[in-house]
């Protein structure tokens, strides 16, 4: 046996042999120079000339275009991307820009404006009502002082101060004497004009009205006592008669009267003189019976 037969070798039934391949590497075959000195003409083509780069060539003299062309590129370039700067001088005088308008200001304006109006608006009307209250009150007044004569003091007035610092009239009386005279029939007569007084104005109050009727109950109650002297002496009847007629043409005036002191009357018109010729005439009828019998005195 020879000593190789133990040192047989077997090999896998199958097995995967690579075989490695060299490795190819390109290697430029271009002229390095060439290609770059070309991209550069192509770039300065593009670019518009550098003045400050050809006063730098002058300078330096001879240098490598390739360098030339990238710095002139690089130039550009960082011109190119610059973040722009604004001016402020541009933007002031830019014409179609307008600032926003201030609503919140406006509207603010606006409501104190409308304000304003609602309160110059209820001032005017508080001034007109014054005024027309004023007017009605002093016609009122006036027309009792004129009705009473001799038996009303003069009008007495309160005052409000309106909101232009006018004081105007709000309020007034008329006194007047409502007692007996000394006469019964002086105590009819003056109860009638206390009760004409009264119902002078157009438009008479409550506190009016009252004097009014008051004055009638006075007037009522002196008729009856004049009914009961004339009952007692028979020659009175006569005279009681006579001056019923005067008492009821006088009466008659009454209308004219109250037509007269209303604020309708004429603006001639004179109240006091046509109330003395009404006491003149009934005053000289009444002296005129009066002279046959002097013991009766009948005068107010």
């Amino acid at each position: 046996m020879t000593p190789w037969a133990d040192l047989s070798i077997r090999w896998p039934e199958t097995m995967n042999i690579v075989t490695p391949l060299p490795t190819a590497l390109a290697l430029p075959t271009a002229n390095m120079a060439t290609e770059a000195a070309r991209r550069d003409n192509l770039l300065r083509e593009s670019i518009p000339a550098n003045p400050e780069s050809d006063k730098n060539n002058a300078q330096k003299g001879l240098g490598s275009e390739g360098e030339q062309a990238r710095a002139s590129l690089q130039k550009q370039v960082a011109a190119t991307y610059d973040k722009p700067q604004s001016n402020p001088g541009a933007e002031a005088n830019t014409p179609n820009e307008q600032p926003e308008p201030d609503t919140a200001g406006q509207q603010s304006s606006g409501r104190d404006s409308a304000e304003q109006r609602q309160q110059q608006q209820a001032k005017e009307a508080k001034i007109a009502a014054l005024k027309q209250r004023d007017q009605e009150v002093r016609v009122h007044e006036q027309a009792h002082a004129v009705a009473g004569g001799q038996y009303a003091g003069a009008p007495k007035y309160e005052y409000t101060t309106g909101p232009d610092n006018q004081r105007y009239v709000t309020d007034g009386e008329v006194s007047i004497d409502v007692s007996e005279a000394a006469t019964a029939q002086q105590t009819i007569e003056k109860m009638r004009q206390v009760r004409r007084a009264a119902l002078a104005p157009a438009e008479p109050s409550m506190q009016d009205r009252t004097v009014a009727a008051q004055a009638a109950a006075t007037e009522q109650q002196a008729r009856s006592d004049l009914a009961g002297e004339l009952a007692a002496n028979p020659q009175n009847q006569r005279r009681a008669g006579m001056f019923s007629d005067i008492d009821a043409w006088v009466d008659t005036l009454t209308p004219a009267v109250s037509a007269a002191i209303s604020p309708e009357r004429p603006a001639d018109y004179d109240e006091t003189s046509m109330q003395a010729r009404r006491l003149l005439i009934q005053q000289t009828y009444r002296n005129t019976y009066q002279g046959t019998d002097a013991g009766f005195t009948a005068s107010a």
